[in-house]
């Protein structure tokens, strides 16, 4: 049976009410990151990672996890159980590790390293090509650490005092986390155009060769969708290389395609997309060429913009 409250119990449980009614509005001291708890239960990846599940679930160490999902650079994810550690054994390498429950805007539930999520805060991206790191919201408290261009990382504004502020985030060229330091205002953006610029870049950049066709269209994802941001040159260069090479009116009007399945490209550079094909004995309209001869293959020319569709390699290219 459930005991009766006694009156000094009510009073005691009004009296921390006032109180923490009266702090409500207080923020934490600067330098202090927000734990988890059961008003902050939101927090973002700080890095590529997988949503697991236990094989079984018994509330043991030994409980081994299993991969169930990929997650993205930048998710925002709800924090479940109060963000309460539970430790459990990765299957990938047999060691116990700190796992936080949390649950995608999918509804799907599972465990994430605790150690790669940070919990509140906003997401930004550092925009300085030397965003310098610091102890302490103080000038000579500068460190030897600089957090790479483009790095996502977690901002607390309730810790910004005189131009710093502190974060959270991982260092992909130290593969390092860097947590309780702080960066000056000025090294980062908070502009969803240069977050979402910049996590689509980062994703495109992780994979592979045979990754070819998710990559182009990662990449023309963040230019369409994120025209302006701060990283539109960056990946612009990576997805059209041949942007900007000198080019001027061919002396020819008509050539013939020397090969079969010779590549009709979107740019004049041998990376850069096909956007047709042509065959043997083929005749083109050759509208432009490059200024320029470049070497592809072991083999010198022009390219040659033709049909009013892309440019060819001139090797493939002759006069009737």
């Amino acid at each position: 049976m459930r005991k009766p409250v006694s009156y000094l119990a009510v009073i005691f449980l009004l009296f921390s009410f006032a109180a923490c009614s009266k702090n409500e509005s207080k923020s934490p001291a600067p330098g202090i990151t927000p734990e988890i708890t059961e008003s902050l239960s939101y927090g973002y990846t700080l890095r590529p990672q997988w949503l697991y599940t236990l094989a079984e679930d018994t509330g043991a160490e030994k409980d081994t996890t299993k991969a169930l999902e990929a997650l993205s650079l930048g998710e925002q994810l709800t924090i479940l159980d109060g963000g309460s550690p539970r430790k459990a054994t990765n299957s990938y390498d047999n060691k116990p590790y700190d796992y936080t429950r949390v649950r995608r805007d999918t509804g799907k539930e599972g465990l994430v390293f605790a150690n790669q999520i940070a919990a509140g805060g906003e997401l930004a991206v550092v925009i300085d090509e030397k965003a310098n790191l610091y102890r302490t919201p103080k000038n000579v408290d500068v460190t030897d650490n600089i957090l790479p261009f483009k790095t996502i990382l977690v901002i607390f504004p309730e810790t910004m005092k005189d131009n710093f502020i502190e974060f959270s985030a991982y260092d992909p060229e130290k593969t390092a986390y860097r947590k309780d330091v702080f960066i000056r205002t000025g090294a980062y953006s908070t502009r969803d155009d240069d977050v979402q610029a910049s996590i689509l870049l980062q994703t495109a950049l992780a994979l592979d060769a045979k990754e070819q066709v998710r990559r182009e269209a990662l990449l023309k994802a963040a230019l369409e969708d994120y025209p302006d941001s701060a990283f539109t040159a960056e990946i612009r260069g990576i997805l059209y290389p041949g942007e900007g090479v000198a080019v001027q009116d061919s002396s020819y009007t008509y050539l013939f395609v020397n090969d079969d399945n010779v590549n009709v490209r979107e740019m004049p550079h041998e990376t850069s997309s096909v956007v047709a094909k042509l065959m043997a004995g083929t005749e083109v309209y050759v509208g432009s060429e490059t200024v320029h001869t470049y070497t592809v293959g072991g083999l010198t020319d022009k390219w040659f913009y033709v049909n009013d569709t892309g440019w060819v390699f001139g090797a493939f290219l002759v006069e009737k």
